[in-house]
């Protein structure tokens, strides 16, 4: 039986409704949503890469800690339940389903969700809240409502947090108190990652930790402070991009700096229209300028007002032949969309 009271919380999206969080905690508002999203965001980068490889999370502060597993749905239920497991555009569809702890006593814990690299039975019936509001469409009453859980004692798998626990990676890893402005990259390996999800258990501190991911992840305000990678052997180092390495901009310009991607070939194109609209205005107010001088310098009365037609002929012909949008070419690529 676990020692601990844990409510459940998933995010994901249902057959029609895009992504959201489907159900939280009954105590959960706007501000525990809001610290526990950017978590939950991070372990769904790359989704393509969470086939056969979901990602494991486990972050607390000092009111609540939540541990999840962020995979690929057909990986998560069972095959009588593969029907679930796409959009209504027939897209594979992935989610975080995880459990919560209060944190109202002490701020460890004895007893969680085991990590387990080859199963994820301890998670597979969180789904059935999505199960819940399957069919539900935008028109219908009450549809982006979150589904309010209890907090109770479940029963999970064997644990092994005694044995998995390791005093030294206690002293080594990061945490809200200790580094927050670095990234420690952890060897992927299931060992370790059974002793890393032990320990930040146990610890006492604000402690984020994400395990299996496939690639180094580098993102601007990136809020895990320990994350493993199968691209390194040893523990490495690294500052965080986060805003605040920027100057003379507010927060919200830098998120948005930070977070925005912008298509390369878009942001091309949009500099080559402003540089035509300057060209045009100053040709434009040249010509207008030119305009103004003729008619001022002809004599009156002497000849009869000239058409248009002639007084433009009086025209440099080279501005003429510059005036209004440069013909331009422009090469671009067809990008291959993201599945996902």
């Amino acid at each position: 039986m676990s020692k601990e009271k844990w409510a459940s919380i998933i995010y994901g999206r249902s057959h029609h409704l895009d992504f959201r969080f489907i159900a939280i905690p009954e105590d959960f508002g706007e501000p525990e949503m809001n610290w526990a999203l950017p978590y939950i965001l991070a372990t769904i980068q790359k989704p393509k890469k969470l086939s056969l490889n979901p990602r494991w999370s486990l972050f607390k502060n000092q009111s609540h800690c939540i541990a999840g597993v962020t995979c690929m749905v057909r990986d998560l239920v069972e095959a009588k339940d593969l029907n679930f497991t796409k959009d209504d555009k027939d897209r594979p569809l992935y989610v975080f389903v995880g459990y919560v702890a209060k944190l109202t006593n002490k701020q460890y814990l004895i007893d969680v969700p085991p990590y387990n690299h080859k199963s994820l039975q301890d998670f597979q019936g969180l789904y059935d809240y999505v199960k819940q509001v399957w069919q539900v469409k935008d028109f219908h009453k009450n549809s982006h409502d979150h589904i309010k859980t209890n907090y109770e004692t479940r029963i999970f798998s064997p644990k092994s947090l005694a044995k998995n626990f390791c005093t030294d990676l206690l002293l080594e890893l990061n945490h809200q108190q200790s580094n927050p402005d670095k990234v420690f990259l952890w060897q992927d390996k299931p060992e370790q990652n059974s002793k890393l999800w032990a320990t930040s258990a146990i610890c006492s501190q604000s402690v984020s930790l994400c395990l299996g991911n496939s690639y180094r992840q580098k993102y601007f305000n990136h809020p895990f402070l320990n994350q493993t990678s199968d691209s390194i052997n040893k523990l490495t180092v690294e500052q965080r991009l986060t805003s605040n390495n920027y100057s003379g901009k507010s927060s919200r310009e830098q998120e948005g700096r930070a977070t925005k991607k912008v298509n390369p070939l878009t942001e091309l194109l949009a500099n080559k229209v402003k540089e035509d609209i300057t060209i045009t205005r100053d040709h434009a107010l040249q010509l207008k300028e030119i305009l103004i001088n003729n008619l001022n310098n002809q004599p009156h009365n002497l000849n009869p007002p000239q058409p248009p037609e002639i007084k433009l002929a009086s025209l440099d012909s080279e501005m003429l032949h510059t005036f209004g949008f440069k013909e331009k070419t422009c090469e671009s690529k067809i990008l291959e969309s993201d599945w996902f």
